[in-house]
């Protein structure tokens, strides 16, 4: 009811999980810290656990994405089943197969005989449990049983229980004392803070094509206060919300509408709301507990040390390290076509260079340095080298950061923190987006990006400013003699955890979301621009592609014609189409041809690829379309 009032492609705040939205706070992060820890251990059981709505899900997808190759995985979501449905579904998640008349017995062979033949072929099995406080007795205790299944120097089944706060009541029964202390790692997920609630919201409404400020800063005050920063009470709030400004016709959401729609939206589950009485006493009592808890860390030192240490739940240093150890690792053996995005049309945007080797001759990226002007000569690094390459050569403080970013778009200057660029550059026409996502997401955006940093082993924050990416190299803005140093992906790896800053050029009316056949200045943008890009390819792509004989439905030497892995066939497509086509279908074919989904929206990562096909002085990671061109036509 509202998107079309907002300007927005789908409803942002929807409570079904869908892997766009995906959002890992820190929490979120420390969470899917703890299970990357415990799963390459010697095997025993991880216990997650949080309140409901925290996200631990959320984490449980963030686990599988990032595990390495050789892990196999059984995810039971629905726990309430008898002994016999839970080995039986066990069985079905890793494939294996039994005999029609079916015991306890003989579910324990076949499982057994499957992990000796999995552990031999170095492979590592995981069963992950999600709502487990669910479990019945019998149940946690045949799965205690499970992990028997061993050989001399490991378990060959590492189990994950992932549940609400009762799970942790559940395992206090004494009954299951052997299985508790089997539990080599626990964390319990928390609320977001206020600072990530605004971060969460911001960012499900970018997803959902809004750069708009929807919520004051006021209403999200709020919304915090009362949702205690639980994502899917925030998600219930925030719907209400939108459709309350959109009732008063409002471009913004008010706190007095937030006031109202959290009433609506969360106080019919509790039953009331609560009374101002109630509130001081909480209040009150909440400052005395907090004064004496000062008292007793400033005064005692033994338990002021003892709660520090006590935080993380188990051994900091260990954990920060192996975790460390375990993202350098995984990335390293990655191969460098990870850092480029794939040729289908789940994200919007895709890499649009798949460059070869480094220093290569037919490096696209190389032919982009004669285009760009200045640019410096990558170094032959031996592995020595690399490996010297510290935090403190190649991070910064935060005011330096956000001025490298700023430079590399014109805008000169220092800048405390964030606010202080993104309100300078407003009467540029730029804009500043904050996103929180995996590598693959900052490499679709293709524009530099500022990385939120953390070395685990310090104990020391930062700032990498990223220029441009070329494989699995990164070259960074530094404090250098030459002002900028060159990185593998697996040297930062560990230290970020998913939030980055980029700036963009909007287009001229400054709006979030084009629909073919809109009126006004948005359609006459659009029409203009997409021209334009037609006669830019045109004019390059002719005289690249007449050699090959590249044209709509001949065959395409990819090989030889294309070694940025371009689908030339699409962009040839685009070009040729004529001018007459409707809007709609103009668009569809310049997002084909872009490697985005081809829904016929402009939305902002269409219009990203848009201003970076026309604008060649955009700073960019690797090359758009019309440089590639031009570079091979030279």
């Amino acid at each position: 009811m509202y998107c079309n009032y907002f300007s927005l492609a789908e409803p942002p705040f929807s409570i079904v999980p869908d892997p766009r939205f995906l959002f890992m706070s820190d929490r979120h992060q420390e969470a899917l810290a703890h299970l990357l820890y415990g799963v390459q251990g010697q095997g025993g059981f991880i216990l997650v656990t949080g309140e409901v709505g925290t996200g631990k899900t959320t984490v449980c997808k963030g686990f599988l994405s990032q595990l390495p190759e050789n892990t196999d995985v059984a995810w039971i979501i629905n726990p309430k089943l008898s002994v016999l449905e839970l080995l039986d579904t066990l069985c079905d998640e890793l494939g294996i197969t039994r005999e029609t008349s079916r015991s306890v017995k003989h579910y324990i062979d076949v499982i057994n005989q499957y992990l000796l033949k999995a552990h031999a072929a170095g492979r590592h099995t995981v069963l992950m449990i999600d709502e487990a406080q669910n479990l019945s007795g019998s149940v946690l205790e045949q799965i205690r049983l499970l992990t028997n299944l061993e050989t001399n120097d490991k378990k060959l089944l590492q189990i994950i229980l992932i549940g609400q706060p009762e799970l942790t009541v559940l395992l206090q029964n004494r009954s299951l004392r052997q299985l508790t202390q089997r539990i080599t790692a626990r964390y319990h997920l928390e609320g977001l803070n206020r600072e990530e609630t605004e971060s969460y919201v911001r960012f499900r409404l970018s997803v959902a094509g809004s750069n708009q400020q929807i919520f004051s800063r006021s209403a999200l005050n709020v919304i915090y206060k009362a949702t205690g920063g639980i994502p899917r009470l925030i998600n219930l709030v925030c719907d209400r919300c939108l459709l309350a400004a959109y009732g008063e016709d409002a471009d913004q959401v008010s706190r007095s509408m937030a006031i109202r729609s959290v009433k609506e939206a969360l106080f019919p589950i509790t039953g009331k709301t609560p009374g101002k009485a109630g509130v001081y006493t909480f209040t009150a009592l909440g400052v005395v507990v907090a004064l004496l808890l000062l008292a007793i860390l400033y005064f005692i030192p033994v338990p002021r040390n003892f709660l520090m240490e006590a935080e993380s739940g188990v051994e900091t240093e260990t954990l920060s390290g192996f975790v460390s150890a375990i993202a350098s690792k995984n990335t390293a053996a990655a191969p460098d076509n990870t850092t480029t995005a794939p040729k289908n049309k789940n994200t919007e945007l895709k890499d649009e260079t798949r460059s070869p080797t480094a220093g290569s001759p037919e490096s696209p990226l190389n032919l982009h340095e004669s285009i760009a002007g200045e640019q410096p000569v990558r170094p032959m690094l031996s592995p020595d080298v690399q490996a010297s390459l510290t935090w403190s050569k190649t991070v910064v403080d935060e005011q330096k950061a956000y001025g490298y970013l700023g430079s590399m778009w014109g805008v000169e200057g220092m800048f405390k923190d964030k606010s202080a660029l993104c309100s300078s550059i407003e009467s540029k026409g730029l804009k500043c987006e904050s996103r929180q996502g995996s590598w693959q997401a900052f490499i679709d955006v293709n524009r530099p990006g500022l990385f939120k940093v953390f070395n685990p082993d310090l104990k020391e924050k930062g700032y990498l400013i990223i220029k441009r990416v070329n494989g699995s190299d990164l070259l960074v803005l530094a404090d250098t003699p030459q002002g900028e140093k060159w990185l593998t992906r697996s040297d930062m790896e560990s230290w970020w955890r998913g939030d980055f800053v980029y700036l963009w050029m909007l287009p001229p009316y400054k709006a979030a979301l084009i629909r073919p056949g809109q009126p006004g200045k948005k359609s006459d943008w659009l029409a203009g621009s997409l021209s334009q890009i037609k006669k830019k390819w045109k004019q390059a792509g002719d005289a690249v592609f007449a050699d090959y004989r590249l044209r709509t439905g001949d065959t395409v030497d990819t090989e030889s014609a294309n070694p940025a892995g371009h689908d030339i066939t699409a962009i040839i497509r685009f070009y040729d189409s004529p001018d007459e086509l409707d809007m709609e279908q103009q668009v569809r074919l310049f997002q084909a041809a872009t490697g985005l989904a081809d829904d016929g929206i402009a939305g902002e990562m269409t219009q990203i690829r848009i201003n970076g096909e026309l604008d060649d002085t955009i700073p960019l990671l690797y090359p758009s379309i019309s440089r590639w061109l031009v570079a091979q036509e030279q």
